[in-house]
């Protein structure tokens, strides 16, 4: 069986999770909860689904690595 590529499906979005080293993957969830705790915003449902909606429109090619995303959220939330 071989994969069709004439589908006109395209992927978007960080589907598959998130690269936190070469070996290791982290899902969504999990991802945005260490987040939230590791820059010490409240860890509830808004802020979750806040940081979601937000990944949902990161450009960044995959895979997507950690460090990259989390520049880009750093840069989205600002704290003053």
């Amino acid at each position: 069986m071989a994969w069709k590529d004439d589908d006109d499906k395209e992927i978007t979005g960080p589907k598959d999770g998130i690269w936190v080293s070469p070996t290791e993957t982290w899902e969504i969830d999990h991802f945005v909860e260490e987040y939230l705790k590791d820059h010490s915003y409240k860890v509830n449902d808004k802020n979750r689904a806040i940081v979601k909606r937000t990944i949902d429109n990161y450009s960044g090619s995959n895979p997507i690595k950690r460090d990259d995303l989390i520049d880009y959220l750093n840069q989205k939330f600002k704290k003053s």
